[in-house]
């Protein structure tokens, strides 16, 4: 942690306290398994340090890791880090921070910063210490610097502000100019890869469940209690009363059970299950690199139209961005956004990228879930092998793809009784549903219903969300660091 600077010859530092019994506080970042970027799911103060990273090593060429500019990633980070509470220290010095750097160079994120602390402000009332600062003035020649470079065309969509980023932050609404009237004719054949692979992939998988899990011998069950009931010493002297002898007869029927239970011995696997599986992970690796060719050529390849010469120096200075991995996650759920990188395409071909995106989204799933195999089997723990093999979609991802992306950039699969849950809920307004702990309330289901909300056209309600107060932070921090970073 620290205060990030720019110094002689393009070099950055973060500046320090020097004192040798100083405290030196850091952050950890991870990569993301499928996208590639570092990510910040530690704090909202952990991911505006990273902006100021980004920002402060950002260049007009993009980055080979990241796919755009550290400009851009650092606008993503950014808008990860809105919030209505109040800022801490950590935080506001980062934002502060990241405002200096952005200073008279990124109109867009000297903008964001003055939104994010504006809104910060405005609950404060709510937690005791109301701001006494009377709100400020957008930045004037930030706003001007915007909307010209908007209007004009002369910066990359993914700067773009949105229309409610724009009137939060204090300016006018950017006259953005109408994008060139394109022959939309561009055709490319169907993708290769369809979603007859999808169901190949499917019946290998069930071929995995029926034939390969096997147990060493028949359960087994005992024929009488192994210990006595612990509550036998005081049974009698609790039992006087008619609630005392109704409590401990369910105690000992529960204890009798539990004794009884049945006793399955640990599965095995045959031999050719490992071959099998990693036979597996290389098919769909193969069909998902495929299905990202296919979009992503589709996005960028324009030589067929009379525009292709310009729109090749476009893409040359990064005006028209070019597509990552995170990108074909937005396009599953806002198809528009297609415009921003190859406006030629034909209607015909659009919807074929589409349904291409949402099954290369599908293929991500599965690879995720045959590498969580293939390290469970080496691991030895056949027990959660099993479990995470019985998981399988039992819904069309055509219908929430936003579910899908959730799955891929959390790398997990959503089990069957949690989407009959969601669904549940979903259809039976007012329904009160009891779960047991450990099976994905808070983790999986929430976050469902809130994308399903979220997502939907007719948006006649704001979703609310209520929890324990002993819950409340440990929730509130894991939505933010999950839906929205």
């Amino acid at each position: 942690q620290g205060v990030v600077r720019r110094v002689s010859h393009g070099a950055v530092c973060i500046s320090t306290m020097e004192a040798c019994s100083a405290s030196l506080n850091y952050y950890q970042y991870i990569i993301h398994h499928r996208f590639g970027y570092f990510e910040a799911k530690q704090s909202r103060a952990s991911r505006l340090q990273l902006a100021a990273i980004h920002l402060a090593t950002s260049s007009s060429t993009p980055d080979e890791n990241l796919g755009m500019t550290g400009e851009e990633r650092a606008v993503n980070l950014l808008r990860a880090s809105w919030t209505n509470r109040p800022l801490s220290a950590a935080e506001s010095s980062a934002l502060n921070n990241i405002s200096s750097l952005a200073d008279g160079l990124s109109p867009t994120i000297s903008l964001l910063c003055h939104e994010i602390t504006m809104c910060s402000k405005q609950l404060d009332f709510l937690h005791g210490h109301p701001s006494k600062d009377a709100p400020s003035l957008s930045p004037c020649l930030a706003g001007a610097t915007y909307s010209n470079g908007v209007a004009n065309r002369r910066v990359s969509s993914r700067v773009f502000l949105s229309r409610f980023e724009e009137s939060r932050a204090g300016v006018s609404a950017a006259k953005h100019m109408p994008p060139a009237k394109f022959e939309q004719n561009i055709q490319l054949p169907k993708c290769r890869v369809s979603n007859e692979d999808l169901r190949e992939i499917e019946c290998l998988m069930e071929k995995l469940r029926q034939s390969r899990v096997l147990h060493i011998a028949a359960p087994t069950k005992s024929k009488i209690p192994q210990d006595e009931f612990p509550l036998g010493m005081i049974a009698t002297s609790v039992a006087s009363s008619r609630l005392g002898k109704d409590i401990i007869d369910e105690l000992r029927e529960s204890w009798d059970m539990y004794q009884l239970s049945t006793q399955t011995p640990p599965a095995t696997v045959d031999g050719n299950t490992l071959t099998e599986l990693l036979g597996l992970k290389a098919y769909v690796e193969l069909r998902r690199k495929d299905a990202e060719k296919y979009i992503v050529r589709g996005l960028t390849d324009v030589h067929d139209h009379w525009y292709s010469p310009g729109h090749a120096l476009l893409q040359l200075v990064g005006i028209v961005p070019a597509p990552t991995r995170a990108d074909l996650c937005e396009m599953a759920v806002h198809p528009s956004k297609i415009d921003d990188f190859n406006p030629m395409l034909s209607p015909d071909t659009r919807v074929n990228l589409v349904e291409s995106i949402i099954i290369w989204l599908s293929l991500c799933v599965y690879e995720d879930k045959v590498n969580r195999l293939i390290s469970l089997y080496q691991a030895g723990n056949l027990e959660e092998y099993t479990l995470e093999l019985a998981v399988k979609t039992v819904w069309r991802e055509s219908d929430h793809p936003y579910w899908r992306i959730f799955e891929v950039e959390n790398a997990l699969q959503i089990r069957q009784e949690q989407y009959h849950v969601a669904q549940s809920l979903i259809h039976n307004q007012g329904q009160v549903m009891q779960l047991n702990m450990g099976k994905g309330k808070t983790r999986v289901i929430l976050p469902m219903l809130v994308m399903f909300y979220s997502f939907k056209k007719s948006r006649d309600a704001v979703t609310r969300l209520h929890f324990l107060s002993a819950l409340y932070e440990e929730a509130f921090g894991y939505f933010s660091n999950h839906l929205c970073a």
